[in-house]
Formats: C-alpha cells, structure tokens, sequence
C-alpha cells in the first residue's frame, strides 16, 4: 500500500513538473536570476543565472535553462520557444503607459477583451517622465506584441516592449464567397479568437453595413477592412432607371448597366438603342446621366 501511494505522490510530482512550460520574456526582481522566475512549482529554488556588472537583460538558450532544471531532477517539457530573455525589473511605476497603451488598443476594438497586457522598458529605468505621448507606428497595434515608445517633452524617445493576452469579436466566412458577393450572415458568423496579429483592422460586425467581397474568400477567414467594400447597388449587365435633368424637367429611361457600381461611382450604361452613356450611381438601380 505504501509503495503504491509513493508511485502515485511520483506520477503526480512528474505531472507537476512537465506542467513548467517556457516562455521567451521573463522579468527578474533582483540581480540573481532563480527558477522561480520561471516556475512556482519548485519546492527547493535554486540559482539560474546573474545579470553581468551594468547589465540588466541576459538572453540564454531554452536548452541552456532545460539542462539546469534537469540537473537539479526537474524536467521541462521542450516546446518552440528557443531563446529566452531576462530582464531586471525597473523599479518604476509603468501603470500610467499600461494604461494608455491600453486605452489605445480598446479604442481602436471596441470588442477587444484584455485579460493582461505587460509592458516592459528596454533599458533599465530609475524615474519616469510625468508627462509624455505615446508613439506608435502603424502596424503596432496589429500584433499582440510589439515594441513602441513615448515621446518626453524634450522630445526624447523612451522604448518599451509589449505583449498582450487578449481575445476579439471577428467576422469570419463561413462558406467560399466569390469575388463581389455581398456579405452577410449567411455567409459570415461572428467568432471570438485570440489576438495575435492581423494584417489589417479586423471586422467586428457587419450589422447595418452593406458590404460585398474585393476578392474572392475562403471559408473560416477572417475578413479585414481590405477583403471588403461598399457593396454595389447597380449590377454590371442588370437594368437600372436613368434619369437626365434639362431646364428642371426631369427625363427618365431604362438603361443596362455595363459595370458594377457603388453610390457615387460614375460608369458607363447602355440604352436601347445600343448608344453608351456615362452616368452617377444615386440609388438601388438608379442612376443621373453626366
């Protein structure tokens, strides 16, 4: 009964252990980096690492940190992560570029859930400016971690990195859309999935919006303002009503579409008999000659 017990209290300690997975940024307190900088679960903390003199980040091998672990009977389950970095934690308060950093992001998706969002200077700071504003570039906010900066009223430029755990409302295809079909909820459903990087501002809805596809679209992507566009109110070989205005007399004749329009476009039409005529879409299936 004893044996059993102790194989059990074993197999439950292995589980425990091969639960530690790495990640690549860790932040230290001190100058002596511990494995418990990077994992809780050891009964007996041991040194990993030390920040060399006017040092405060170490970047080091996932193997190098494995190898550690294993010597003092700990295992790590290997995943991707190759390199990992340390860094002296400042002894600052960054809660207020947190903050903006955040309001930024929440304005920009207004369906963004934040469940952490950790900010890291990349260089060791001793004070903070009182005021500053952020400097982002544009592809910033599309990435859940990224590297930005604020800008100080003598102009300097502070850097900082961040990484963002979150999830976001997206609109995603659920069926092969052709290029110009319009967008529905036939063919689209709204999804909550991580926040990890997009190429461009993802849809979050498509309620009272007429869009129709720029290209055509596989199912389960994730539509972005540049998949999309307003969709086309007179349709490229359809009949729309035309109608001319002359001296405040208003005449008005069927004429065949010969392109896709949207409100606003100019395009060419085609009346009865066989004459081209250039003219402004105004409505469903009405169009102003020019």
């Amino acid at each position: 009964m004893l044996f059993v017990k102790t194989v059990l209290l074993f197999f439950c300690f292995t589980l425990q252990l091969h639960a530690i997975t790495l990640q690549e940024n860790y932040e230290t307190k001190g100058r002596d980096i511990y494995a418990s900088d990077i994992s809780k679960e050891s009964e007996n903390d041991f040194l990993l690492f030390s920040y060399d003199d006017d040092k405060h980040m170490l970047r080091t091998s996932a193997e190098k940190v494995i190898e550690i672990f294993k010597a003092h009977g700990i295992q790590i389950k290997k995943n991707d992560v190759r390199y990992i970095n340390f860094r002296e934690k400042s002894r600052i308060d960054i809660d207020k570029i947190s903050d903006a950093l955040k309001k930024e992001f929440l304005t920009k998706y207004p369906t963004l859930k934040i469940k952490s969002l950790r900010v890291y200077p990349r260089s060791y700071l001793t004070k903070l400016p009182k005021t500053f504003s952020l400097s982002l570039q544009r592809q910033t906010l599309y990435k859940n971690y990224s590297t930005f900066s604020i800008v100080t009223p003598d102009h300097k430029m502070i850097f900082f990195d961040y990484i963002l755990d979150a999830d976001i409302d997206v609109v995603i295809t659920t069926k092969n859309i052709k290029r110009h079909e319009k967008i529905s909820f036939e063919n689209t459903k709204i999804k909550s999935v991580k926040f990890l990087s997009f190429r461009a501002d993802p849809l979050g809805d498509i309620t009272n919006h007429q869009y129709q596809s720029k290209f055509s679209l596989e199912s389960d992507d994730i539509l972005t303002q540049n998949d999309i566009e307003l969709l086309s109110i007179v349709r490229r070989d359809e009949h729309a009503n035309a109608f001319i205005e002359d001296g405040g007399v208003s005449i008005t004749f069927d004429v065949v579409a010969e392109q896709d329009g949207r409100e606003g476009d100019i395009i060419a039409v085609r009346k009865s008999d066989g004459k081209k005529l250039r003219a402004k879409v105004v409505g469903v299936k009405r169009v102003q000659i020019q």
